[in-house]
Order: structure tokens, then sequence, then C-alpha cells
């Protein structure tokens, strides 16, 4: 099967896309590791704060660091399933929008044939 890639625009990943990642490479993580580890601003700060302590859904508390203070996390089986979601979908996208150039190309080389019958 022919397979290539059509870059169509850069696409920057939304934050909430890259907690996730960080979550899935990363197993036993702290806030401040996590935000430390993808260099957010300040204001992204506050939002991996409020996103990893309210998304009971996406993180698990698998306990605290060696000091006891700060627990740690890891992403959820559900954090696990919406990624890999967002990663279909983002597949999907790119495949059907490989089929329409190649719907293109071949109504395209149909559109020469008729023409070239046709002198």
């Amino acid at each position: 099967m022919l397979r290539f890639t059509l870059t169509t625009r850069t696409e920057k990943e939304d934050l909430h896309i890259k907690i996730l990642r960080y979550a899935l490479a990363n197993r036993g993580f702290t806030v401040y590791e996590i935000q430390e580890g993808l260099g957010c601003s300040q204001e992204e700060k506050v939002f991996i704060q409020e996103e990893i302590y309210s998304s009971s859904d996406y993180f698990t508390s698998v306990g605290s660091t060696e000091t006891g203070y700060a627990p740690k996390y890891m992403l959820s089986l559900e954090g696990r399933m919406r990624l890999l979601e967002y990663d279909e979908l983002k597949e999907a996208r790119q495949n059907a929008y490989e089929a329409k150039i190649m719907a293109l190309a071949a109504f395209m080389v149909s559109v020469v044939g008729v023409v070239a019958q046709l002198f």
C-alpha cells in the first residue's frame, strides 16, 4: 500500500494533551515534576494544579514522595483511553485528508483521460 504523509499545518498540542502524555510516560509524578517537565508558564502551572487535583477521572493518587509531603499521581485508565481516542481521531483526520487528496488526483487523471480521448 502506498503510504505518505502530507503536512497540512503545524499543530501545537493542547496543554491538556501534553499533561496526559507526560503522565503516560512518567509513572508516579508530583505536580511540581510535571510542571517542570513541561516547562510551563505561571498560568499553565495553575492550570496543571487544577487539572490534576480536580480531574480524579484522569489521574490516580499513588502515595507520596519519600519526604511524605507531595502526593504522587499516575494516569488512570480513563486518562489513557482519552489519550488513545485523541490519537485515533488525529490519525483518522490525517487519513481522511490523504483520501481526499487521492480522490482529487484520481478525478484529475480521469478528466485528463476524457479530454485526451476527445482530441
